[in-house]
């Protein structure tokens, strides 16, 4: 693996120290100089990684002055997706309901834009639903590829573009996930009712029942964590 550019490490090495909380919304980094020396590096590499993170919206640069600390979930970029996303151990349990809510409102969505206009290619990705092995990473591969199949057979190119930020962390997450056989069964017999209503080219029925689930998961989700101990 291609070593990363030590900017990019130290902008890793900045966002971890905001998602941990030593730099909160309001504060002031260190001027640029401080900054520098305490990381061992030169003042250009780090205006690089300051320049990245003012981009994607978790810092704001001031001419003359400290650079401010963003409440990012306000001033973020989809790019921000994609660096959460990287680091998987720090998604708080907080953040992941809010991307399973999130998901009730686009995954429905999909559904009907791909039964509505690409129904036999849906069957296709669908097949093999008999096929999966009772364990939770086939279920957690199954189930990305399927969302994947469908951001792609959708009229929406952003559906992808929002699935592809989170391919480091999606199928580890959906793991836990479909780790008890109650939530397991559940996605069986929906894949089943997502199956059948693109057989019969029912966009309303497939977007209703996508609806249903994707609510139910949120709260197996939750009920799932509280079993093994995890909190929500």
């Amino acid at each position: 693996m291609m070593k990363k550019k030590l900017s990019v490490e130290i902008e890793d090495q900045l966002i971890l120290d905001i998602l941990d909380g030593k730099y909160r919304p309001g504060d002031s980094l260190p001027f640029e100089r401080d900054l520098a020396t305490n990381l061992n590096i030169g003042r250009p590499t780090l205006r690089e990684a300051i320049q990245r993170l003012e981009r994607d919206g978790f810092v704001t640069v001031r001419k003359g002055k400290a650079t401010v600390v963003n409440d990012f979930w306000k001033t973020g970029t989809l790019n921000i997706l994609s660096k959460l996303a990287s680091f998987g151990t720090h998604m708080s349990e907080e953040f992941i309901v809010h991307l399973l809510e999130f998901r009730v409102a686009i995954f429905p969505a999909m559904v009907f834009e791909a039964i509505s206009d690409n129904a036999p290619l849906l069957v296709g990705s669908l097949a093999g639903i008999d096929r999966i092995s009772d364990s939770p990473e086939a279920y957690a591969n199954y189930d990305w590829k399927l969302q994947k199949s469908l951001a792609s057979l959708s009229k929406n190119p952003l559906y992808t573009l929002l699935l592809n930020s989170f391919d480091a962390v999606y199928t580890s997450l959906a793991a836990q996930y479909f780790s008890t056989d109650r939530n397991r069964i559940l996605s069986k017999k929906f894949y089943r009712e997502l199956m059948e209503a693109a057989m019969k080219r029912e966009a309303d029925r497939g977007e209703r029942v996508s609806r249903k689930m994707m609510k139910e998961s949120v709260v197996l989700w939750k009920n799932t964590r509280i079993q093994k101990g995890g909190g929500i």
